[in-house]
């Protein structure tokens, strides 16, 4: 569905084209998918400069922004990583107590890492929660026990790499990958704690889960936050009450406000398709449902997320084929919300704000209007490009 209907993908961006059309999927592009999960891409907010695209640049501006999210238990995790590596394993069966004190103070780095970087809304804390348990992990390798745990650990560190290398969001898009190697890193810690305690006793044991019970609720507390009590792209969840009842949204809930853009948006959309003929058409800024209900049109950007004019601009310029027949804008207040303090950057926020001053958008606006609303007009920009 995905590469049928136009999303973002590492092929879309490799290949400099917008998606195929939603019938003809082509084993093309889908190889170019799969490959280009290995390659780096280009920004979607600034042109294209092989200088910043490059895999060493790639790699090190995602080295620097893992840093600083982790930067707190960076240098415990350094320090316990040389013990763990060097002593010999008699020692570190014998020795719980430094593994005790090692969690209990990468505990409370990791609680001001989760309160000092607020990136809540991705799951910022999960990188710290890897460094963190770095060192158990190499206690489990010299050990060659909890092979699966160690697997976890280590596919989610792959798997979030991958994910930063093919994206344009930083660290972000690799939290997914981080919630994996912290979920390992927290099983391979509480089997770690149950083979370095010999004796069975109360006490050991009450510490063994004092631990662990402290290091996950660290991780579930920003997760709670966010998903209970913080806001992104919408509302608070009291606020979100009513049913969108038609089009690619049908099923969720919203606020009444936000309800109504969805439902004149869709009926302006729905009559546009219904009046005009086949083409390609882009939506600027920000709204990749509307290609999936329009979906006879091609999709004339690199993709169907955010639409910046220096990019696109470029982009019709090596891609003259795939220039856009119409071009819907979106008025600035559509979609807008207001962050809750949970978010990394509170207040008011409106993912269709643009500036369009640019020489290409006066253009644009200068075309025949299609379609005017209170919420989008719709340009016919064929004779644009004549």
């Amino acid at each position: 569905t995905a590469w049928q209907r136009g999303w973002p993908s590492a092929g879309g961006h490799l290949l400099g084209k917008g998606a195929p059309k939603s019938e003809n999927p082509n084993i093309t592009y889908i190889l170019c998918t799969m490959f280009g999960a290995m390659l780096p891409t280009i920004s979607a907010e600034e042109p294209y400069n092989p200088e910043k695209t490059s895999f060493l640049a790639v790699i090190k501006t995602a080295a620097r922004e893992l840093i600083r999210l982790a930067k707190l238990t960076v240098i415990p995790a350094v320090m316990y990583s040389v013990y763990a590596l060097f002593s010999p394993e008699s020692t570190l069966k014998r020795k719980a107590r430094g593994l005790h004190i090692y969690l209990w103070i990468q505990s409370g780095l990791l609680a001001i890492s989760a309160y000092q970087t607020r990136n809540w809304i991705c799951g910022a804390v999960y990188v710290p929660l890897t460094v963190a348990t770095f060192p158990i992990w190499i206690m489990a390798i010299r050990k060659r026990q909890q092979k699966t745990a160690a697997c976890l650990y280590v596919l989610g560190i792959l798997y979030a790499m991958s994910y930063i290398l093919t994206s344009n969001t930083g660290a972000d898009a690799g939290m997914v990958g981080f919630c994996m190697s912290a979920a390992g890193g927290l099983w391979l810690c509480s089997n770690m704690l149950k083979e370095t305690s010999r004796e069975k006793s109360a006490e050991k044991t009450c510490r063994n889960r004092a631990v662990l019970i402290v290091l996950i609720t660290i991780v579930l507390t920003p997760a709670f936050c966010q998903r209970v009590i913080g806001v992104y792209r919408d509302a608070p969840l009291t606020q979100l009450n009513t049913r969108l009842n038609d089009g690619p949204a049908k099923g969720l809930y919203t606020t009444p406000e936000h309800a109504e853009q969805y439902k004149m948006i869709y009926s302006s959309l729905k009559q546009f398709a219904e009046n005009e003929s086949t083409g390609k058409i882009l939506v600027s800024k920000n709204l990749p449902w509307a290609y999936v209900q329009l979906e006879k049109y091609e999709n004339a950007s690199f993709s169907s997320w955010r639409v910046y004019t220096d990019i696109i601009k470029q982009y019709y310029s090596i891609h003259p084929e795939n220039r856009a027949d119409y071009i819907c804008i979106l008025e600035e207040h559509v979609a807008g919300w207001e962050e809750s303090p949970f978010n990394r950057n509170p207040g008011v926020s409106s993912p269709n704000a643009m500036d369009y001053n640019d020489v290409f958008w006066e253009q644009v606006m200068a075309c025949p209007i299609i379609t005017q609303t209170e919420y989008l007009c719709i340009y016919d920009v064929r004779e644009l490009w004549s």
